[in-house]
């Protein structure tokens, strides 16, 4: 009959021991974490980039409302203070996520990685994640954050330009660089606004897209009107080394560009809003708002302004919403004088006692 051999271990062994025991437990307890936390399939993401006022929000809205069956996750990306673009696409989804006050690409990238982590593990995830970036964002920088988590798939990067300013772009000094690195970063390049410029111009447009950005896609659009699946399954081969290795000069876009935000609980005169609006300093590059006018009360109105050209369109009604007139103003930085833009807009008011 064989005896069990009794061995006596002494402190250290056992201490030894035990530790041993209690790190094969804890790496069975993470392995088995992971194995459940290992997403069955990666969820496609699509960067909608381009300069500021490019046309991003309209094609996004136009996007949300020709899903073609899919569950969207929006996230919305501003410069400034105020998610305006957050606010325009809140009324087309009930999944939208805002990131506010700096770029996806820096200021606010660590935001952009949670967020991506905690989309990834929902129990209900989506078809399919939009990214509108900030207008003075690189692509390129988004795509290597989007690209380090592999529940996500980064489908494709859609780069719009506004076809009225895109030579003015180029030519600028404090936006040259950016755009470039925009248009590098892109699969699909969209010309927006094509009904604001002659044939000629269009064609213009397309010959320099055509010398400097060889071999990529080009689409012409109007409000932006584009067909989803063009958008969203673009499928293209986006891989993390490569997007590092890709030689673009980066720019200091925190140094380069600065906004200011305002809100006021009382609504403009039509007039002075009117006048002021049209009088704005030709150095600001983009302007956008949501306002409440005293000659319609019950409805918003949106602002925008794109270098020289601008609009005030009458939108949807405030209904339950607290009316607050918001206002974000992007110039070259070092130009914005923000009190004095204050005592004009306060100027505009229609004070009510």
């Amino acid at each position: 009959m064989n005896s069990i051999k009794k061995t006596t271990m002494n402190p250290l062994d056992q201490a030894l021991d035990a530790r041993q025991t209690m790190s094969g437990l804890i790496f069975a307890a993470m392995a088995l974490r992971n194995k459940n936390t290992i997403p069955v399939k990666t969820i496609p993401l699509t960067i909608l980039g381009g300069f500021l006022g490019a046309g991003k929000t309209t094609m996004l809205n136009h996007i949300l409302q020709n899903p073609g069956g899919r569950k969207i996750t929006v996230l919305v990306n501003d410069f400034g203070k105020i998610n305006i673009d957050a606010t325009m696409v809140e009324s087309q989804t009930d999944d939208m996520i805002s990131l506010t006050n700096g770029c996806a690409c820096c200021a606010v990238s660590s935001d952009l990685t949670k967020t991506l982590i905690d989309i990834s593990e929902k129990e209900e995830q989506p078809d399919a994640i939009i990214l509108e970036c900030s207008g003075v964002a690189e692509p390129g920088s988004i795509a290597q954050i989007v690209l380090s988590n592999k529940a996500i798939r980064l489908d494709g990067i859609i780069t719009l330009v506004d076809a009225e300013t895109f030579f003015e772009r180029l030519e600028d000094e404090s936006s040259q660089q950016l755009f470039i690195n925009q248009l590098t970063s892109a699969d699909i390049i969209s010309i927006g606004k094509t009904d604001l410029v002659s044939e000629e111009e269009k064609q213009k447009i397309n010959q320099w897209i055509a010398k400097h950005q060889p071999n990529k896609a080009v689409l012409e659009t109007v409000e932006g009107d584009v067909p989803t699946d063009v958008i969203l399954g673009v499928e293209a081969d986006h891989d993390l080394e490569d997007e590092k290795a890709k030689a673009i000069k980066k720019t200091n876009h925190k140094h380069t560009f600065e906004s200011v935000s305002f809100s006021f609980d009382q609504p403009f005169k039509e007039e002075k809003i009117n006048a002021f609006i049209k009088n704005l300093p030709a150095h600001i590059i983009r302007a956008k708002g949501i306002l409440q006018i005293d000659s319609d009360l019950d409805k918003k109105m949106i602002y925008q302004r794109v270098s020289k050209r601008w609009s005030l369109k009458s939108d949807e009604q405030w209904g339950n919403e607290k009316p607050i007139s918001q206002l974000v103003f992007i110039a070259n930085k070092g130009t914005l004088d923000k009190e004095q833009l204050e005592k004009s807009l306060r100027a505009c008011l229609k004070h009510i006692f």
